[in-house]
């Protein structure tokens, strides 16, 4: 929490600063990757823990000054926006921190081109499409992300293909075993088992004390993708089914099994407002989620291995023509999309302390602070 001299009157405001809070929490998360790699005799890895552990040590931020002029809504503001300024990153791939900069960069140039993609193709709507195969062994992730990239690839050029443009996105996810009451559920990913949370809540009767989850050597890997199709889509002769588009991406990605496949259409109102933005979000996000990456040494090893040079995101059709995939890889590759300009307005510098393991402002406009 600050004091900030808000409105006219420039009365002081308490305000949270939020910004700070989730990259406070992506820090800590990161100390466990920091873990698992100093703890393997592997000097690459040694390498890594060190790059990682003195990532971000500096959040050189500024507040707009728009930002100082608006009226306060009352005594106590629940937030108020910073723009980065700098921080010194180490660029490696599993690094969390890193890894929340490329995808916060990567959202920013989609959230920038979707007002123009609707203004010049307004008859256009969008599918959210998640495609997925069965789990494999960690250590065979890579080949199985290759078959996976074909498969996409014929796909797309399969005569039914509805799409003029997408966004494609790649997620690794891990699926734990999990137990109630020492007894086994199954191997679910995150969300499988938030469901069944959900459901036993209703039911009644959970304790969370009882529930218990163990890391497992199997990796998920899925596609989620945002596809842009015509109107004329929904009411003519290309339009694919649910079981449709499972058995398109069976054939194209040769599997041997029924995939479970999700599609679902972007509601046509909100396409430029809320369900839009959440689809974007949906799409371009963490490759894998920090929690997965602390879960276990061994697959965060095999994860290093496996993903190396593996581009996650990508666009096609008439959407690379308002995103640029060289920007794209850009972002992935420097953590910059080389646009960037220097903001002004009011410093406000934290500063990491491992003994608090937190940010701890040093710093607001000509005010310092010891931390």
């Amino acid at each position: 929490m600050i004091s900030l001299p808000l409105g006219e009157g420039g009365k002081l405001v308490e305000c949270r600063i939020t910004q700070v809070d989730r990259v406070g929490a992506c820090k800590r998360a990161s100390l466990k990757v920091v873990e698992y790699y100093a703890l393997s005799e592997d000097k690459k890895y040694q390498r890594y823990a060190e790059k990682i552990l003195n990532c971000s040590p500096r959040l050189e931020y500024v507040i707009p000054p728009a930002e100082l002029q608006r009226p306060s809504r009352h005594e106590y503001d629940s937030s108020i926006p910073l723009e980065l300024q700098h921080t010194s990153r180490c660029h490696t791939r599993n690094c969390p921190m890193c890894q929340r900069a490329r995808v916060d960069k990567m959202r920013a140039k989609m959230f920038q081109s979707m007002p123009r993609i609707k203004q010049d193709y307004p008859d256009y709507r969008f599918l959210f499409l998640t495609l997925t195969v069965v789990n494999c062994n960690i250590w065979n992730l890579g080949l199985v992300i290759q078959l996976m990239q074909k498969g996409w690839n014929r796909m797309t050029q399969r005569v039914v293909w509805p799409a003029e443009g997408y966004i494609k996105s790649l997620e690794v996810t891990m699926p734990w075993d999990c137990y109630y009451e020492d007894e086994y559920l199954g191997r679910m990913g995150k969300k499988s088992l938030d469901n069944w949370v959900e459901r036993r809540k209703r039911q009644g009767g959970f304790r969370p004390g009882l529930l218990r989850t163990e890391a497992t050597d199997e990796a998920h890997p899925h596609i989620h993708a945002l596809l842009m199709v015509p109107s004329s889509y929904f009411g003519g002769d290309s339009y694919l089914s649910q079981e449709q588009w499972t058995q398109l991406w069976r054939d194209c990605a040769r599997l041997d099994y029924k995939p479970i496949v999700n599609v679902k259409a972007v509601k046509p109102d909100t396409e430029g407002g809320s369900e839009g933005a959440r689809s974007v979000l949906e799409v371009v996000k963490y490759t894998t989620k920090p929690e997965d990456m602390a879960a276990s040494a061994e697959w965060l090893y095999g994860l290093t291995e496996q993903m190396y040079k593996v581009r996650a995101v990508s666009v096609g059709g008439v959407i690379a023509d308002y995103v640029s995939q060289a920007v794209l890889n850009r972002i992935d590759d420097s953590i910059t999309a080389g646009d960037e300009q220097r903001r002004v307005g009011t410093p406000v510098v934290f500063e990491w302390v491992p003994r608090k393991e937190n940010y701890v402002m040093a710093q607001v406009g000509d005010i310092f602070f010891e931390v």
